[in-house]
């Protein structure tokens, strides 16, 4: 009787939950099925009271229908604020549906937001025609097709049935699969799950299986010398060989030469190979680039883990893919946002520029891929474009802080100070935005001197730079409106901490206001109304000119670069 009372009580609780679903978030993006991707909650919504009742949710929320479950599969606390991460994987009769997965972030028991993918499953046998047996045997011929290998060596396992789409054909629908590990089981080092038509043996889709062996090395860096990096090696006709992959913390890092990037479609990239594990630049020369390229991505990789525990650039795991070579005397380095979401790194001319794989370049271009997937900050759009831009400065010099401290010549506030050749020897000053180099000498205050009319998301990330300069380091001054300003400096570590928070907190066409206007809901989030960190989050803006002085409360007294400044 009593767990007949308890299912009546959760069945009348999730009734009157659901009841008025529609009025409780709001959607921001849909799929090309009309399913929602991506939705915002209201507060006090009390959908997540448990797992049990978070599927229950999930289950009218895109389309009812009696075949389909979800099953929690990954949740985990995501930092000091009391996030909740939480995934779920979507089931249609029992069996899982590849690539369905929804994301929410969970605070007070409330869901505070949704992101994921729909599987609509419609007008499917849900019974294969095909026998496990008989689809191991296809997976077997077509693995034959393009590996050399015995039949002694050839190996398959089988994990079940799934839902599946032809990769090829995006406006496929769902078709019930077999999931088959196929391998070799004398050196498996091309391991791969094959997706195969239960009713039709048809190859569906490949996803290849990460066999290699971690190798940990010692390398020589064109600009931060030697460095231990992490390779992988594999075995090709019984020779051992290294490349300059890994797989960090259930990611993969990977490095590769650009030489074709776009002269074929899909790009193609080719590998650094070496024959012992000892990088060194007598023995692959102008390639020697890529080790600081790979050395950046793992720093970045592990700047973010250890200190925000994002897992990789997009949070949920993204390959860290870095290219090389890129171009022909290519003065530039760029994030490439989908479907490539990596980085390249041109050679430079010689002239101006030498390899752009500097560490605080590998972090500004891994931080355009960060905001890209916290908050789309839009180049575009004038002030979002600073905004991006200025962050991306902000993520070079805190990484580069964080992962290389004590390593001249490297200054933290000066941008691209290693690999530009021409006085004064760097791209952007963050300390001092007036002084860089022109044309692009950047203003120190919004609309003034060097702010560019027409939008220059490059030169006007100045403000951004020295307002997280000044919270960083403090300063005192004139600006350029005439506001006499003082600013107490809360170190980069946690300058670092509320610059992340503004940028989870930005819409995709925010301007200076709103970022003021953010950081301080930042800072009062992480540290307090009443805080230091907040007085200084608002005053470096007034610095900067944007929005009005927030008085530090009395009797305060602190020096800034030998000056007293008292309030």
């Amino acid at each position: 009787m009593k767990n007949k009372i308890t299912c009546i009580v959760t069945l009348f609780l999730c009734n009157n939950i659901f009841a008025d679903i529609d009025s409780i978030y709001h959607i921001l993006e849909k799929d090309r099925n009309n399913f929602v991707t991506f939705a915002t909650f209201e507060n006090n919504n009390n959908l997540a009271i448990n797992e049990t009742s978070t599927v229950e949710f999930l289950k009218v929320f895109n389309k009812e229908d009696k075949l389909i479950d979800y099953r929690l599969f990954i949740k985990q606390v995501l930092d000091e604020l009391g996030y909740t991460h939480e995934q779920y994987q979507q089931y249609y009769n029992g069996q899982p549906v590849v690539g369905a997965t929804y994301a929410i972030q969970i605070k007070d028991r409330n869901i505070k937001s949704l992101n994921g993918e729909f599987g609509d499953i419609k007008n499917v046998d849900i019974r294969p025609n095909l026998l496990e047996n008989e689809i191991a045997q296809i997976a077997q011929v077509i693995y034959r097709r393009n590996n050399s290998i015995d039949d002694s060596q050839l190996k398959t396992q089988s994990h079940g049935l799934v839902w599946c789409r032809d990769i090829t054909n995006k406006e496929s629908d769902y078709q019930l699969a077999y999931k088959i590990n196929i391998y070799s089981a004398q050196n498996p080092i091309e391991s791969y799950y094959y997706y195969i038509d239960a009713t039709k043996g048809k190859l569906l889709m490949t996803e290849r299986i990460n066999c290699y062996v971690n190798s940990p090395t010692n390398a020589f860096t064109m600009y931060s010398g030697a460095k231990d990096i992490v390779t992988d090696s594999y075995i090709t006709s019984g020779i051992t060989k290294y490349r300059i992959r890994e797989l960090r913390q259930n990611v993969n890092i990977g490095t590769f030469s650009a030489d074709y990037f776009y002269v074929t479609s899909p790009p193609v990239t080719s590998e650094f190979i070496d024959n012992d594990n000892n990088w060194t630049l007598a023995e692959h020369g102008l390639d020697q680039y890529a080790i600081d390229a790979h050395w950046g991505a793992e720093k970045i990789f592990d700047y973010w883990k250890t200190i925000h525990n994002r897992n990789s650039i997009d949070n949920l795991g993204l390959v860290i893919k870095s290219n090389v070579h890129f171009g022909a005397s290519y003065n530039n380095a760029a994030w490439l946002g989908p479907p490539n979401n990596s980085v390249v790194y041109g050679d430079g001319d010689g002239i101006k520029y030498t390899s752009l794989t500097s560490l605080d370049v590998c972090a500004h271009e891994f931080g355009h891929g960060i905001t890209q997937f916290v908050n789309g900050l839009q180049l575009t759009t004038a002030e979002s474009g600073a905004l991006n831009e200025g962050f991306s400065d902000i993520w070079g010099a805190v990484i580069e802080n964080w992962a290389a401290p004590n390593s001249p010549p490297k200054n933290k506030w000066l941008c691209g100070e290693e690999i530009y050749l021409q006085f004064p020897f760097y791209t952007r000053n963050m300390s001092n935005p007036n002084l860089t180099p022109s044309p692009n000498a950047q203003p120190d205050t919004y609309l003034g001197t060097n702010w560019n009319s027409g939008g220059n998301s490059h030169i006007n990330s100045g403000v951004l730079s020295y307002w997280f300069y000044l919270l960083t380091e403090g300063g005192c001054g004139t600006n350029d409106v005439n506001n006499n300003y003082f600013v107490r400096g809360i170190g980069i570590d946690r300058a670092a901490k509320i610059a992340y928070e503004t940028e989870k907190l930005l819409a995709s066409n925010a301007n200076y206001n709103s970022g003021r206007t953010q950081s301080l809901l930042a800072a009062q989030t992480v540290y307090g109304n009443n805080s230091i960190e907040y007085y200084s989050v608002a005053n470096a803006w007034y610095a900067v000119g944007v929005g009005s002085l927030i008085s530090y409360p009395s009797n305060i007294q602190f020096t800034i670069s030998g000056v007293s400044c008292i309030n």
